[in-house]
């Protein structure tokens, strides 16, 4: 098993549209965005476990919509008039940690409805799902369509995995990269997690991705 008592630091996203991954797991997201403005309704959600590429596909959609990113400390802040004055199109992204203000989100999607405007919702599981006290709130995300990201196939992971160590900075073989794939779990999550503590092995060890620093890894 991996060690769980490493600690890691962020790295350096790259949520370009070359840099996204299309394949048959995110293929109906993906052309979901790039069909935008031919969307059935005004709002969309997209959903999928973490890691499954959500936050990536919301800044593309923002580069190609001119949207706008919206998250809790712009709604305790601000009315929705003074929010949405400036832009038609609006991104909430990880859906699920932001909903602790039913009444703000509320108001917000009403508003949003009233202008007419796009939205893009991002999160875990499908906004059906999602615990939701307010009923006309949980009636107006029940509304809303939804597309899943779902798990990844041998190739879409071993490219996500290529992209997690480009984002670290890290250089890993065809060879780790394979041992990687047949020890441990096939999820997105799973790939990102060992990422971040390779990242951190290597540097408290000073030492290259190996297949020697793999075994080490997964050994404890």
């Amino acid at each position: 098993m991996i060690q769980e008592t490493l600690q890691f630091t962020p790295p350096s996203r790259s949520y370009h549209m070359e840099d996204f991954l299309p394949a048959p797991a995110n293929m109906l997201a993906w052309k979901a965005i790039n069909n935008w403005p031919n969307w059935t309704s005004r709002s969309l959600n997209i959903y999928g476990e973490t890691g499954s590429g959500k936050t990536h596909i919301a800044h593309i959609w923002a580069q190609l919509a001119n949207a706008q990113f919206l998250n809790q400390a712009d709604l305790t802040s601000k009315t929705s008039d003074k929010l949405l004055e400036h832009g038609n199109t609006w991104v909430l992204d990880d859906l699920d940690n932001i909903l602790s203000n039913e009444t703000a989100y509320f108001h917000l999607l009403n508003k949003i409805s009233e202008k007419n405007d796009w939205l893009l919702l991002c999160s875990q599981q499908p906004l059906s799902q999602i615990a939701i006290k307010t009923a006309d709130l949980a009636s107006r995300l029940n509304a809303i369509n939804h597309i899943e990201l779902k798990n990844p196939d041998d190739l879409l992971l071993e490219a996500v995995l290529t992209k997690h160590f480009s984002d670290y900075q890290l250089k890993a073989s065809p060879a780790a990269i394979k041992f990687i794939l047949t020890h441990t779990e096939r999820s997105f999550s799973a790939a990102k997690i060992v990422v971040e503590k390779l990242d951190l092995l290597s540097l408290q060890e000073k030492r290259a991705i190996t297949l020697p620093l793999l075994q080490k890894l997964f050994k404890n």
